[in-house]
């Protein structure tokens, strides 16, 4: 006599479409496989991998620059190939960077945007979220913060730079707030919400800069006070 194998164990999805409309009404998903699919996705990378991708990243992105130079050789002055070229272009940037203190400040003033935007966006995918609205979420925390900093003039520094960067802050989540509302409720895709954000914050920003807040000589300057802007470490210096 044959033993019949009870089925895998199944859940059966009903009445929540609404709050996540990602998932269609009565749908039956196998427990055990999805098990599999996440034990495949939560698979620690070697530390070997972490390594080895990225400069393996880097190292292309290298070349394929190494290329572009060489070529840009040919359309100028001398119009020759120069094998050399790359090298004195990579060595400019490494000495720009990190061949003065002045460098460094300012290398690491132009590159600590782009790492804590790299940052809000890996916390996103790491949700299997695609956060393309990061640009649009920095112009617009940066824009506010300067906006506060600018009615705050003449409180102390303790209380003026907080405040400018918590109303930075809160402008970045409201941003960020609207494409995750429209996600969950109305299952707009992220990608197109975030891009269409990306414009709809630029040109806001740029119609309040050069419009309702233009200052004498077309700056965003509207007389910060000296108790909101952080020392600098050399004159000069951006950091």
């Amino acid at each position: 006599m044959s033993v019949a194998h009870p089925s895998p164990p199944r859940l059966q999805m009903r009445g929540i479409t609404r709050r996540f409309p990602c998932v269609v009404a009565n749908d039956r998903i196998d427990l055990d496989e999805k098990a599999r699919e996440i034990g495949l996705l939560a698979r620690p990378r070697s530390y070997a991998g972490w390594v080895v991708v990225p400069a393996l990243s880097i190292l292309l992105a290298l070349l394929v620059a190494s290329v572009l130079i060489i070529a840009s050789g040919l359309v100028g002055p001398e119009k020759k190939v120069n094998l050399l070229l790359p090298l004195v272009a990579y060595r400019s940037l490494v000495v720009g960077a990190f061949g003065s203190f002045k460098g460094i400040a300012n290398m690491i003033v132009a590159a600590t945007p782009l790492m804590l935007t790299g940052l809000a966006v890996g916390v996103g995918l790491k949700a299997g979220l695609f956060n393309i609205g990061a640009t649009g979420q920095v112009l617009l925390g940066g824009f506010t913060a300067a906006l506060v900093g600018t009615q705050v003039a003449g409180a102390p520094i303790l209380i003026a730079i907080p405040v400018a960067l918590l109303g930075g802050m809160l402008a970045g989540a409201l941003a960020g707030f609207i494409p995750g509302f429209l996600k969950a409720y109305t299952g707009a895709h992220e990608v197109v919400t975030t891009i269409m954000l990306n414009a709809l914050a630029q040109l806001t920003i740029s119609g309040l800069v050069n419009d309702v807040f233009r200052a004498p000589g077309f700056n965003l300057r509207l007389g910060l006070h000296p108790t909101q802007l952080l020392a600098s470490l050399e004159n000069d210096c951006r950091i």
